[in-house]
């Protein structure tokens, strides 16, 4: 439900952590109330938020 309530209000990026599947699911550009991209990376992998993509996080440290 939260998902759909970022997506309607138009917050560009919404990051759920799954510490249990070990990833980090990355949901971008809101469109109505879902997202139109959705990435999940796991360990090893690393992820920046799009406003500040020099903000470089490993996966490793976010778990």
């Amino acid at each position: 439900m939260k998902l759909r309530l970022y997506a309607r209000a138009g917050i560009p990026e919404y990051w759920v952590v799954d510490v249990g599947g070990e990833a980090v699911e990355i949901h971008r550009e809101p469109r109505g109330d879902r997202y139109e991209r959705v990435e999940r990376v796991g360990r090893g992998g690393r992820i920046a938020p799009e406003a500040f993509p020099d903000v470089v996080l490993a996966i490793d440290e976010i778990l």
